[in-house]
């Protein structure tokens, strides 16, 4: 694969000399809000026909939303992929290019499925999840592995593996890239501690300049976690990794040594998910159908709500528009920006904003600070799209808190929408 760099020059020389391939911009849509682009797109135009997704990840956009990463098993988006299988692909919304990154060292593409994409803020590093032996030499263990990929150097290193660098022997996915590219956090049922004898998922944290593996789903006092865990997110420095199940959330402070308890669930059935966390790891963000969540839950729908790390002093997130109304249906899939304040996340309720009678799940931005919710999956009318957006929590924001990007099924957001299946889209406010 082309470095960045190389891509930007090879996009300018194809424009230079008339070349078929030379890249197109992709369809652009003003709404009342903000402007949406269609990311599903190769370099030449051609919209995706496959299912694509955005992976497990809460980082699928880099800091100033420029780069997008996806999967799809999509076979149009770039040549000679045609290998039938999910890939990880980043789309350069400024350059007008769509690269296949899931890609061997001589630059072919995978006989085996690579998913989960997540992108540093430069846009610099990927980290993905692959079934592949064909990554890294040496990868023979058979399972699911995690890795990284250098975007200016093509390098590729294994990251589910030990501080010895001993590989794991358990699948390993989900992976949570921090802002700098220097950590990344992952769900594993392999053993990367001595302390983990259970076999159960458990989040790990991987420091790419050290070269060790830290074991971060542990309790207050140090302790192995022995029920499974989910990962949520990673700081920007890589200093603070979320996590969680169904008994709570928490946040392992990897500098410190500390696990902070953020919530701890009475209700089992609750459904806490995986908390995400701010830029600045100040706060985390989940859902809940826990009844005493927030003012007027009455455990019926899952609601969103941010959390400050140190004091668990809980903000609604998922506010009706009119602030009384209960919900009509649930809340989910929240991502925050750096510092917290702006929160993307995904509802299927009527009442979030005045006007929403789709019936289906939606994009929204609340900003707490300013006590406002827009609404992003908004067709040129400011209406809510025709179908679902953001369906099984597929979103996630920048880090600087600018742009939005979301899988939808709607066709009526001002694209010419060919291929009846989902999508992806971003969406930048206004002024941005």
């Amino acid at each position: 694969m082309t470095s960045h760099r190389s891509v930007l020059a090879a996009t300018m020389l194809t424009a230079l000399i008339g070349s078929s391939t030379a890249a197109v911009a992709a369809p652009s849509v003003e709404t009342p809000t903000g402007t949406l682009d269609l990311i599903t797109v190769s370099t030449s135009g051609q919209q995706a026909q496959g299912k694509t997704g955005l992976g497990g990840a809460s980082r699928t956009l880099s800091g100033d939303g420029r780069y997008v990463v996806f999967e799809s098993p999509d076979d149009d988006l770039v040549r000679g992929d045609r290998n039938g299988r999910h890939d990880v692909f980043v789309r350069d919304r400024v350059a007008g290019t769509t690269e296949l990154v899931s890609v061997t060292a001589d630059g072919k593409p995978l006989g085996r499925h690579s998913i989960d994409p997540t992108i540093s803020a430069d846009g610099r590093y990927v980290a993905f999840t692959s079934f592949s032996d064909r990554l890294v030499r040496g990868d023979r263990n058979g399972v699911l592995d995690v890795f990284v990929k250098d975007l200016e150097t093509d390098k590729v290193r294994l990251v589910s593996r030990t501080s010895e660098e001993k590989p794991g022997d358990a699948n390993s996915f989900y992976p949570q890239i921090s802002a700098n590219g220097r950590h990344v956090a992952f769900q594993t049922f392999s053993s990367f501690a001595a302390a983990d004898e259970d076999r159960r998922e458990d989040v790990y944290v991987r420091h790419l300049v050290k070269g060790t593996t830290e074991q971060v789903s542990l309790t207050p006092r140090g302790r192995d976690i022995t029920l499974p865990v989910l990962v949520g997110g990673i700081s920007d420095n890589g200093s603070r990794v979320s996590f969680g199940n169904r008994f709570g959330v928490m946040v392992r402070d990897v500098a410190t040594d500390e696990t902070f308890v953020v919530r701890r669930e009475l209700d089992h059935h609750a459904s806490l998910g995986r908390p995400t966390i701010s830029g600045n790891g100040q706060y985390i963000a989940f859902s809940s159908l826990a009844a005493d969540l927030v003012p007027g839950a009455r455990g019926r729908f899952t609601e969103v709500v941010r959390a400050d790390v140190e004091t668990g002093e809980l903000e609604h997130v998922s506010v009706p528009a009119d602030g009384r109304s209960a919900p009509t249906e649930d809340s989910f899939g929240p991502t925050l920006d750096r510092t917290g304040n702006l929160v993307a996340f995904v509802s299927i309720s009527r009442t979030i904003v005045e006007g929403d009678h789709n019936e289906a799940s939606d994009v929204f931005v609340r900003d707490i600070e300013a006590g406002t919710t827009t609404l992003a999956s908004a067709n040129p009318y400011g209406e809510p799209g025709n179908s679902h957006s953001g369906r099984s929590a597929q979103s996630s924001i920048s880090r600087d808190g600018t742009t939005v990007v979301f899988t939808t099924y709607s066709t009526d957001l001002g694209f010419e929408d060919t291929n009846e299946a989902v999508d992806i889209v971003t969406w930048t406010r206004h002024g941005s």
